[in-house]
């Protein structure tokens, strides 16, 4: 008995030890790309949203290690899936179909793209958002990381929103330390283009929006919360893009409306009380009338503090607007004709397009001025979609979007409060980024792109509530 039992102590003990050993290599693996992801994406946005190429290389290879980690792991935990491979298909159809453009086939004059060069480095930058995506999905199993992950979208657009401060009504660009890196002559904040630093400011302003309408927080937490809205829409009126400007009214609208058509009626307290009969009394009708006044009335205020805090530059600026949009402009070419030339481009490439990247090679064909302007996007990464990939990608990626709304649907839904208050949230900032991509190409800046890839995470993420990775493991061993 006193043998036996000595045997059963040892098993149990050496099953211990092995769990533990393997726990201790899932733990050290799962952590190490998340959070090492996290902190790549922060720093990233520095140095000009790593828009040069040097920084975009440097962004590839990070993302390169951290998916080896990714692999690595996945042996570890003897576990070599996707993670959802539903959702991402459509993106890896996007990048089989880039693939197919940089190849000439036999009897083929030249490739499907116009610039191959440029197809390939677009390849690579939207592998690493793809790669990103996937190793967020895989490693955000519980609330913890998803709130790390909302975190970071926050302090990243915080910390721009305040540095563009700084560097507009405090530094001077002439004279401050290291100028011509820190503080570039044109542009906002750490960004070259002020419509760049506008949609990122529409990710973090929108989540941190939708958080603050849905969640449940207390006082302290939503007033500290509402300061950091403030910031950052103080600091978009500051940055004078007029297309964030728009988007940024967009979203605010967006989220009252659909924060009062889907608001709890609570029955806490006397006045929440009547409040609660109040609503349940009224008809489908009175309520979309009371919205209607609501937000019309919430648009004016908007337009009110754009123009009070703006001032004259900002009303001059939007007085120009008409002459984008017009049939023709004698001051060159505006957003019209730019769109104008790339429809015809698409027309002449319509089932694969000119190649992903290949729309600055392939637009002096189509644009009246014969290359004089030197255009590298469409101002409208709808249109350039469709013009790069044609009807395959432009396909592909209206899949992708489909699928997104779907989840987001499903989370919008749950039973979790946090869960639905996130979700929320993200679909706000989501959704001010498709409005501003309708006149510029904020996108294409790799941290804006990673970040967008986040709230899309953010999204459309599955959580587990209460399981973890040790209980997985301990039970896989007990099994």
């Amino acid at each position: 008995m006193k043998i036996g039992g000595a045997k059963g102590l040892r098993n149990i003990t050496s099953r211990a030890l092995e769990s533990g050993r393997r726990f201790s290599a899932v733990g050290l693996f799962g952590s190490v790309p998340f959070y090492a992801l996290l902190v790549a994406i922060a720093i990233f946005s520095i140095p000009y949203g790593a828009v040069g190429t040097s920084y975009k290389s440097l962004l590839v290879l990070v993302v390169s290690v951290i998916a080896g980690f990714r692999i690595i792991d996945g042996f570890a935990s003897r576990s070599l899936r996707i993670a959802e491979p539903r959702l991402l298909a459509p993106l890896f159809g996007i990048l089989g179909l880039a693939i197919l453009q940089t190849v000439q086939w036999p009897g083929a004059a030249s490739a499907i793209s116009v610039d191959p060069y440029e197809t390939k480095s677009f390849i690579l930058i939207f592998a690493a958002v793809v790669v990103t995506a996937e190793v967020l999905f895989f490693y955000t199993t519980t609330a913890h990381r998803l709130k790390c992950l909302v975190v970071l979208v926050i302090a990243v657009g915080t910390g721009s929103a305040v540095f563009g401060l700084l560097r507009e009504f405090y530094f001077d660009s002439q004279s401050a330390w290291l100028a011509g890196y820190l503080f570039p002559k044109q542009g906002f904040a750490q960004f070259i283009n002020r419509n760049h630093f506008a949609l990122l400011i529409e990710m973090a302003f929108g989540l941190l929006l939708g958080i603050l309408l849905k969640g449940d927080f207390s006082e302290k937490f939503k007033f500290f919360g509402w300061v950091l809205a403030a910031v950052m829409g103080y600091s978009m009126i500051a940055a004078n893009s007029r297309g964030g400007l728009v988007s940024m009214a967009a979203l605010i609208l967006f989220a009252v409306a659909v924060h009062m058509m889907t608001r709890e009626a609570t029955s806490r307290g006397i006045r929440k009380e009547l409040q609660s009969k109040f609503l349940e009394s009224m008809t489908y009708v009175r309520k979309i009338g009371a919205a209607a006044g609501i937000l019309v009335t919430v648009a004016g205020l908007i337009v009110v503090v754009i123009a009070f805090v703006g001032g004259e530059t900002t009303v001059t600026r939007f007085e120009k607007l008409k002459g984008e949009f017009e049939t023709t402009n004698n001051a060159g070419v505006n957003r019209n004709l730019i769109w104008q030339a790339t429809f015809e481009m698409f027309e002449s490439n319509p089932i694969f397009g000119v190649g992903f990247g290949g729309y600055g090679t392939a637009i002096p064909k189509f644009e009246p001025s014969g290359g004089k302007y030197r255009l590298q996007q469409a101002h409208n990464d709808y249109l350039e979609i469709l013009s790069n990939g044609g009807i395959v990608g432009f396909a592909l990626f209206a899949l992708f979007a489909g699928i997104v709304v779907r989840r987001a649907s499903k989370n919008l839904t749950s039973g979790n409060r946090f869960r639905r208050t996130i979700c929320f949230g993200s679909a706000i900032g989501i959704f001010g980024v498709l409005v501003h991509s309708l006149v510029d190409f904020g996108l294409h800046i790799p941290v804006n792109a990673f970040t967008f890839a986040v709230l899309i995470v953010i999204a459309t993420v599955k959580v587990r509530e209460a399981t973890t990775e040790r209980n997985e493991v301990l039970r896989a061993q007990a099994v």
